[in-house]
């Protein structure tokens, strides 16, 4: 995605960097229909009058911008080489928002993208576990691999796969220090037939423009980067990533606390303000949270 001033298009278009699940790309006309969006996406719709630009809201797909106000230009990427290579500072767009751009006064208003109710009418986890499995459903395919830790994310991640009648559905590395537990690992990858692979050096110098701070040591990014390259190598072009301990998480059973990722301790919460909006932190401010992956 790559939209200029120049290139603006003539009739009205919606670009979508990433996934949308219950509309297609046609059927987005106006902020109403951004908003009763399901997806893990960044967008621009390009109207005559307006430009406007929407990210999901836990920003699983980044987009970044460049507006000239007072020279009436603008620059808008999910890549931010592209906005480095016209010599332009690429800013980030946040989390569950929705900026609009006037294409006649040039002027700019921000909104929330969804807003959520969050009066708890629930005391059961049943309606958390059959969203999850149906987000699973939507985003697995057979392109799609599941990068396995030995931790409770992605083993809930892998059960719901397997739930679902997958096998050989994940990856994992066979060089993980004392940071995993490898049992763990060797009985899942057992259970479903998924794949180990030893970790291999690779030339990763080329993400480091993408990274909005290039001068830290983001092991994750780089992580990230070697699996890619072996994503490649067998044909695949996703990876589904479950990292909860980033954000507010619950590891936990029955009021006991495994771990300082838990906030409930395994009880159902009812104060959902308590934990939403959830705040993205160090991951998502260097590479972006993601759910959805693709290489």
């Amino acid at each position: 995605m790559l939209i200029t001033d120049k290139n603006y298009p003539l009739e009205q278009t919606c670009i979508i960097h990433g996934e949308v699940y219950n509309c297609k790309p046609k059927d987005i006309i106006d902020i109403d229909d951004i908003k009763n969006l399901s997806g893990d996406y960044c967008l621009a719709l390009c109207k005559e009058d307006k430009l406007i630009l929407a990210t999901d809201p836990f920003r699983s797909k980044l987009l970044f911008f460049n507006i000239d106000l007072d020279n009436r230009k603008f620059v808008i990427s999910n890549d931010p080489r592209e906005i480095k290579k016209l010599g332009l500072y690429p800013y980030l767009l946040e989390e569950n928002t929705i900026l609009v751009l006037d294409l006649h006064t040039y002027s700019i208003a921000k909104q929330e993208n969804r807003k959520w109710d969050l009066t708890q009418k629930d005391n059961t986890h049943t309606k958390v576990f059959d969203i999850f499995e149906r987000c699973i459903r939507n985003r697995f395919n057979n392109k799609t691999k599941l990068l396995l830790s030995s931790g409770y994310d992605s083993g809930v991640t892998a059960c719901a796969l397997y739930k679902q009648g997958h096998v050989n559905f994940s990856i994992s590395w066979l060089d993980l220090g004392d940071i995993e537990d490898k049992k763990v690992i060797g009985k899942r990858l057992q259970l479903h037939k998924g794949k180990l692979f030893k970790h291999k050096t690779y030339d990763i110098s080329h993400i480091n423009n993408m990274l909005r701070y290039p001068q830290l040591d983001d092991g994750l990014a780089q992580a990230y980067a070697v699996t890619f390259e072996y994503l490649k190598s067998i044909q695949m072009d996703s990876v589904i990533v479950a990292h909860g301990g980033s954000y507010y998480s619950d590891y936990g059973y029955r009021g006991r606390q495994f771990g300082i990722n838990s906030h409930f301790g395994g009880l159902f919460p009812s104060q959902l303000e308590i934990i939403y909006p959830r705040k993205l932190q160090h991951l998502a401010g260097i590479t972006g949270s993601s759910d959805l992956i693709a290489t």
